[in-house]
C-alpha cells in the first residue's frame, strides 16, 4: 500500500506541475486584447512571474527530487520561449520577465526543499 500511495503522490505532483505550466502558458500568451492588464497589475508583473514559476517547481521539489533538474531546465526554456513568442500575440518580450521566471524557479526550489525538510516529507520510491 505504501508504494501505491507514494506513487499516487508522485503522479499528483506531476499532474499539478503540468496544470501550472498550462496556466502559465495561457496567462502569458493570451493577447492583451483578450485579457487587458489593469494598470495596478502591470506594476507587480515581475512578482507574478516569480510566483508563477515558483509554483511550477514546488510540487517536484516536494515529492520528486529526481525531476527537479529537468524541471528547472524546462522552466528556463519555457520562460525564454514565452518571451520569444509574446510579440507574435501582441505582447512585449521582456528580459526582466525571464529573469523573474528564473528567480521564481530558484525560489520554488528553495521553498519546496525547506517544506520537505520541515515536514519530513518522504519522496515516493
Amino acid at each position: 500500500h505504501r508504494i501505491s500511495r507514494l506513487g499516487t503522490i508522485r503522479y499528483l505532483s506531476h499532474t499539478a506541475t503540468v496544470l501550472i505550466a498550462l496556466a502559465i502558458l495561457a496567462l502569458t500568451l493570451l493577447p492583451t486584447v483578450m485579457m487587458p492588464t489593469p494598470t495596478w497589475m502591470a506594476q507587480v508583473d515581475k512578482l507574478y512571474h516569480t510566483l508563477a514559476f515558483a509554483a511550477l517547481v514546488i510540487p517536484a521539489a516536494l515529492f520528486d527530487r529526481g525531476a527537479v533538474r529537468w524541471l528547472v531546465i524546462g522552466g528556463l526554456i519555457l520562460g525564454g520561449a514565452i518571451e520569444v513568442i509574446q510579440p507574435s500575440v501582441g505582447r512585449d518580450a521582456d528580459l526582466m520577465d525571464f529573469l523573474a521566471d528564473a528567480a521564481g524557479l530558484l525560489l520554488g526550489l528553495a521553498l519546496g526543499r525547506f517544506l520537505r525538510r520541515t515536514f519530513g516529507l518522504q519522496e515516493p520510491s
